[in-house]
Parts: structure tokens; C-alpha cells; sequence
């Protein structure tokens, strides 16, 4: 189309044609919209030498990587590479009285700490509210965890899935998102942590098969050191992990093998595959990166 949509209903009418027209779910394009309308945002606030303060991780820097391959996400998972103090001052630096090609975002609340199962730490979650022209066009709730060393952990990624380009206004070129090795390190240590309520985080073993697919052998090295770092600073279990399944993960895997047919066939074989990476991980020579 020569112009983009005039306003925020019209846009979220035509959204869902295209969606039909694509073979997507409607709410699944309007999220990576939202995500890409954020992303672009975030990236006007560097380092002073030009690095990434905000970077993509969990679901969504899968569903970016993998597009129509990966689960469905909801939220929108950061990192911010510098210091706890700062990451508010600098989310609203980039948000905050501004606009991107029609799209404004701001805070519906004040941040809150929240506990997730084993997460390993607290992140930040604020909802956001998305507007287009002045009126809504939904919402997305950002979590943030702090760790000034994950600048050096991500890749730029051609976003899959944001579509924008259909509607006259160009999607973020490259996004930066956590790293293959330490998206994998920080999903091993959450669904192989041993939690008295039991450990809730099967999903994360799918997410796990996926990601491995995208390793190269050589890379095997970076993620033996990306796991050492992360138990090491999260310090709630030690490497090397033993998965064991938790009461509810048969159901729920049950749900989840139903869109992945091809990955471990049950929640034994997902158990297994699990130890069987780890031993592979542990016996590879680490390399600092």
C-alpha cells in the first residue's frame, strides 16, 4: 500500500486480513508488531560507544530467530546491559514523550520485582501501553533483568514475523537479541532447578531442542562457558545440572509435542535429551569469550 493505515482501528482491521493472507494467528502478528514498535524505540538509547543497552531474550528473541516455529510469547523479555539504578531512566529516555511512525509507548504503572519459578532471579515487569495515531492499539507487558555484561552475549537479528513492511512503514532493520549459547545456559538452569514446589518450566526443554538446532559444533566451546557463567552467578544449583520431571510436566509436554512432533516423544525421552546435552556440554573444553 502507498500510505500507511490512518488510523489505529484501521490498522489493527487490515493486520488481521494480512494475517488470514499469511496463514498466522491474528493476536500472534499484532504481539510481534507490538514488539517490533518497542524494539525500535529501545534502540535509539546506546552506550556511549554505541552499544545496545536493551537486548531481546526468552520467547520472543526465539520467536524473532524462528519465527512461526516458536512457541507463542505474550511478553516482551529485555535485558538491560548496565546498571540496575539506570534501566528506568534510560526505558523512559527512549519511550517517553516521542513517537515512531505514528506508534507512541508508555508505562501503565510503576515497575514491580516479581518472583518466577526457577528464573534464578527477580526481573522487572512494567505493562505497557501501545498507541497508533493516538489510539490503542493493545498492550505488552516488558520484563527486565539487569546484567551489565550481556553486551558482550548478543547477535543483531533480521527480525522474522514483524510485519510492518506491508504497511508502509519499514521494521526495525536488526534487532539485538541474547545469544544462542546463552539463551540455551539460561534455560538449562531453569528447567534443571530443583524447586520444593516443584520445577514448572517443561516448556523451556522445547525451547531448548530448538535452539540447539541452530548451534554449530564449534560453538559447543562458548556454550560449556556461557553454562559455567550462569549457574555460577545465579548460584542456586551447581553445573553440571541433573533434570528430573516435576509433577504436571506429562500433561503439559503432552500439549506441547502436539505442535512438535519431532522433538523427544515424551517427557522421559525430553528428560533424557536434556542429561544427554548436558554430558555433551560438560565434556566439551570451555573457551572465555
Amino acid at each position: 500500500m502507498a500510505e500507511r493505515p490512518r488510523g489505529s482501528k484501521e490498522f489493527q482491521r487490515l493486520l488481521q486480513r494480512h494475517a488470514a493472507e499469511i496463514g498466522q494467528l491474528p493476536q500472534r502478528v499484532m504481539h510481534l508488531v507490538r514488539v517490533g514498535v518497542v524494539c525500535a524505540m529501545l534502540d535509539d538509547v546506546r552506550h556511549g560507544d554505541g552499544g545496545h543497552l536493551f537486548i531481546v531474550k526468552g520467547g520472543t528473541a526465539m520467536q524473532l530467530r524462528l519465527g512461526i516455529q516458536a512457541r507463542a510469547t505474550t511478553d516482551l523479555d529485555v535485558v538491560f546491559a548496565g546498571r540496575v539504578e539506570d534501566w528506568l531512566e534510560r526505558f523512559d529516555a527512549a519511550t517517553a514523550d516521542r513517537e515512531w511512525n505514528g506508534f507512541t509507548v508508555t508505562r501503565k504503572s510503576e515497575p514491580t520485582q516479581i518472583e518466577v519459578p526457577g528464573l534464578g532471579y527477580r526481573p522487572w515487569r512494567v505493562p505497557l501501553q501501545i498507541r497508533y495515531e493516538g489510539r490503542e492499539f493493545g498492550s505488552i507487558a516488558l520484563e527486565v533483568a539487569v546484567d551489565d555484561g550481556a553486551a558482550e552475549h548478543h547477535d543483531l537479528i533480521a527480525p522474522d514475523g514483524i510485519e510492518l513492511a506491508a504497511f508502509a512503514i519499514d521494521p526495525p532493520g536488526l534487532v539485538p537479541c541474547l545469544d544462542v549459547p546463552n539463551q540455551i545456559a539460561q534455560k538449562l538452569h531453569a528447567c534443571t532447578e530443583p524447586l520444593l514446589d516443584g520445577n514448572e518450566r517443561v516448556r523451556d526443554i522445547i525451547d531448548i531442542w530448538l535452539l540447539e538446532a541452530l548451534l554449530e559444533t564449534e560453538e559447543m566451546p562458548s556454550l560449556k562457558q556461557a553454562c559455567l557463567s550462569t549457574f555460577r552467578r545465579r548460584q542456586k544449583h551447581a553445573w553440571p545440572p541433573v533434570a528430573s520431571p516435576s509433577r504436571g510436566w506429562e500433561r503439559e509436554y503432552a500439549t506441547l509435542i502436539a505442535e512438535y512432533p519431532d522433538a523427544p516423544a515424551d517427557v522421559a525421552a525430553a528428560v533424557e535429551y536434556i542429561n544427554d546435552l548436558v554430558q555433551r556440554i560438560d565434556t566439551a573444553v570451555a573457551t572465555p569469550r
